[in-house]
């Protein structure tokens, strides 16, 4: 009787799920086949997957509450943890002292995959202080609190630490030698247009100049022919006052 009601489909509109519990061989899989038929002939889209692949695709697809920025234990330092392809990574991102901020945007974690239970596993954490690597875990502890398990290669001996999420709208760091990497750019660009402007303006001068150049003995010549006729004129004015 309640295959039959089963079969009408009307769990779907209900959006009810439908759990068939039992032992291996008796019947789960022929029964999830047929009422997945008989809603295909209702029109409903169906589709089939195990139980174990269901969870791991909810899993994968679930936003890790570890995403964010978090102060660390000593509070001297803020981690933004992000997501680096399927594993979480972890960078610089805030600083309480200014004049470290040759710090800001160094990766202190990274390869943490992902072990169940909103656990994070098998990645590293780097100490920019000792200079040194170090296996890692990460935990949520409620919403607003993360414990930071630091180890090598076993948990037995282990430190501990608990970071804390940050406060909104907290101002993160910038990384050192943008603000100069702008200002050069900027001056190697107006070094190259007065260069460019320079070398464009240098023909127009050497024309100039050659025109010049070229006027001067045209006026010379002018000059010599007015000489030469006033020679010529002046025998002519002694020898009509002989004449007279």
């Amino acid at each position: 009787m309640l295959v039959v009601e089963l079969e009408r489909s009307d769990y779907v509109e209900r959006r009810e799920n439908i759990i068939a519990v039992g032992n291996s061989g008796t019947g789960k899989s022929h029964i999830a086949l047929g009422l997945g038929l008989a809603a295909c002939q209702k029109g409903v889209s169906v589709g089939f997957m195990t139980a174990a692949a269901l969870i791991s695709a909810s899993s994968a697809l679930a936003v890790p509450a570890l995403l964010g920025l978090w102060i660390d234990h000593t509070g001297r330092g803020g981690v933004e943890i992000t997501q680096c392809g399927s594993r979480l990574c972890g960078h610089i991102a805030w600083l309480k002292d200014a004049g470290n901020s040759e710090e800001c945007g160094v990766q202190v974690i990274g390869d943490a995959k992902r072990m169940g239970n909103g656990t994070w596993d098998r990645g590293w954490i780097y100490d920019p202080e000792a200079d040194s690597k170090y296996d890692v875990e990460l935990k949520p502890i409620g919403s607003n609190k993360m414990r930071v398990m630091g180890y090598e290669g076993t948990k037995f001996l282990s430190e501990t630490m608990m970071w804390k999420r940050a406060s909104v709208g907290l101002t993160k760091c910038a990384k050192p030698g943008s603000e100069k990497t702008v200002t050069a750019n900027v001056s190697e660009k107006a070094v190259k247009t007065s260069q460019k402007a320079t070398k464009e303006a240098k023909p127009a001068t050497n024309k100039v100049e050659a025109k010049t150049a070229n006027i001067a003995p045209k006026v010379k010549t002018k000059a010599t022919i007015q000489k030469v006729k006033s020679d010529v004129t002046e025998p002519q004015n002694v020898e009509t006052a002989a004449k007279s």
